[in-house]
């Protein structure tokens, strides 16, 4: 009986030791570390570049204008989200290549024709080139909310005359491409 036991105890211990036996797998487990919630990074919209050649006063002006955003002006809130508020640099070359007029725009440009909101949390959203008519080049600016998703903004007319002096007026018409009257409050922007 003697032999018995001691074959039944080394059984029992070989089948304890193989259910004993650790598996390998390649999982591994790690506890999540909790990650601190932070500011969300500053937005920005994209840059832009338009360049266009238009006839006026008898000869041929290259029309340049480029959207930045600007890091150096203050950030601008919509909601939850920060954005950068743009800058828009109009040149103006003649046929020869030298320029006639060059300056950048920023929101501040324009905050007399702005209601506070948009003077507060808006960005300048683009100058764009309208027309040639007459004495002055034309151009559409709109300012207003940074946000894709958002249709809000200010219409404005910036106009440019051929001694290099500027104005700016509220837009009454949102359609830019029609004729638009000499009638509004012009201002002459300064530097």
């Amino acid at each position: 009986m003697n032999k018995v036991t001691v074959l039944l105890a080394l059984s029992l211990l070989s089948v304890s030791l193989m259910g004993c036996k650790e598996k390998k797998t390649n999982d591994i487990i790690v506890s999540k570390v909790p990650q601190r919630k932070g500011p969300a990074p500053i937005q920005h919209m994209s840059e832009y570049k338009d360049i266009r050649t238009t006839e006026w006063l008898g000869t041929t002006y290259k029309v340049d204008v480029r959207r930045s955003y600007d890091t150096s002006l203050p950030i601008v809130h919509v909601d939850d989200n920060r954005y950068y508020d743009n800058q828009v640099k109009v040149r103006i070359l003649r046929k020869d290549g030298t320029e006639f007029f060059s300056r950048t725009f920023t929101k501040s440009n324009f905050k007399n024709w702005l209601p506070d909101k948009i003077a507060k949390n808006g960005a300048l959203l683009g100058v764009v080139f309208v027309e040639a008519s007459g004495d002055c080049l034309n151009f559409a600016v709109s300012v207003g909310s940074p946000d894709v998703t958002s249709d809000e903004y200010v219409p404005l007319v910036l106009k440019l005359s051929r001694y290099g002096v500027t104005s700016v007026s509220s837009d009454q018409q949102l359609d830019t491409s029609s004729n638009k009257s000499d009638e509004g409050d012009d201002e002459e922007v300064t530097d």
